[in-house]
C-alpha cells in the first residue's frame, strides 16, 4: 500500500491506538510516525513505547518525551560526578520514569526533533514561521518545535496565558519548512491551513486519536492529498482532565 501514516498525540492511549491501527491495518511498506508526546496522562504510556520500538514506528520527540529525557541526563550526571539534579517530577512522572528500562531511555533519547520527508515535515509542535527547518538549525531553535504554540506581533513564541500572544503559529506560516504535519495542542477536529495540519485532536481528554496517511509516489515520497482517519476515545470522559503546560 506503500503510505504514510502520521497519528497525532497518543499520550498513553494504547487502546485507541491499537484500535486505530487495527483499522488501517499498516502494511509493511508503510511509514508510521507518531508526532510525539506517546506518554504521560493516559492510562498506560509504557505500552505505548513498548509498541513503537515493537512495531518499528517511528516517533518524533514531544515535549513530554523530553522532560524525561532532560531528567535521566541530570540524573546520570548526578550518579557520576555528584551534582544536584535541578528538575523535580512530579509524582506521577517519577513513578513512570522508574519503570523505564535502560532501552526504553535509549530509544528515548534517539528520538529526533523533526522529520522531513520531501516536501512533508513532521514536527511535534511547530514551527517558526520564517523558519527554514534543517541540519544547520542550532539546537535551542530546534527545541522550539517541541512546544511552540502562540506568537507575539514578532512572529517571537510566548507561552500560554502571555498577554503578548495574538496568533497561532500555523496562522503566520508559509511554508518555508515545507508541508507541516503537527500535535502538541488539541483541536475539535484537524486543523487544516494551507501550509500545515494539526492533528491532535485530544484523544486523553475523551476526544479522539487521529491519523493522516499520505500515499506515496514511485519514489516514495508523499503525494499532496490525503485521508484523515479517527478512532474515539474508548472512555465517555477522557482519560484526563484538561491541562495547560
Amino acid at each position: 500500500m506503500n503510505r504514510i501514516i502520521i497519528y497525532g498525540d497518543i499520550h498513553g492511549c494504547v487502546e485507541e491506538w491499537t484500535a486505530l491501527r487495527r483499522r488501517l491495518s499498516p502494511d509493511t511498506g508503510d511509514l508510521e510516525i507518531a508526532v510525539g508526546d506517546l506518554v504521560d496522562r493516559g492510562p498506560d504510556s509504557l505500552a505505548c513505547i513498548r509498541l513503537a520500538k515493537e512495531s518499528g514506528i517511528t516517533c518524533i520527540r514531544g515535549n513530554h518525551e523530553h522532560v524525561y529525557i532532560r531528567y535521566a541526563r541530570h540524573e546520570e550526571n548526578r550518579r557520576i560526578h555528584g551534582k544536584r539534579n535541578p528538575m523535580i517530577l512530579a509524582p506521577e512522572k517519577a513513578d513512570l520514569f522508574g519503570t523505564f528500562e535502560s532501552s526504553d531511555m535509549g530509544w528515548l533519547d534517539n528520538l529526533p526533533l523533526y522529520l522531513h520527508i520531501g516536501a512533508l515535515t513532521v514536527v511535534h509542535g511547530g514551527v517558526l514561521p520564517r523558519l527554514n527547518l534543517g541540519p544547520a538549525t542550532p539546537r535551542h531553535i530546534l527545541e522550539i518545535c517541541l512546544w511552540i504554540r502562540n506568537l507575539d506581533e514578532r512572529d517571537k513564541p510566548v507561552g500560554l496565558g502571555d498577554p503578548r500572544s495574538c496568533l497561532r503559529w500555523s496562522d503566520r506560516y508559509t511554508g518555508t519548512s515545507g508541508y507541516v504535519v503537527y500535535g502538541h495542542e488539541p483541536f475539535e477536529k484537524p486543523r487544516v491551513r494551507m501550509d500545515s495540519l494539526g492533528i491532535d485532536t485530544g484523544c486523553v481528554f475523551g476526544g479522539s486519536l487521529t491519523a493522516a496517511i499520505f500515499e506515496r509516489d514511485e519514489k516514495g515520497l508523499p503525494l499532496p492529498l490525503y485521508s484523515i482517519v479517527s478512532e474515539p476515545c474508548h472512555q465517555r470522559s477522557g482519560y484526563a482532565e484538561r491541562l495547560e503546560e
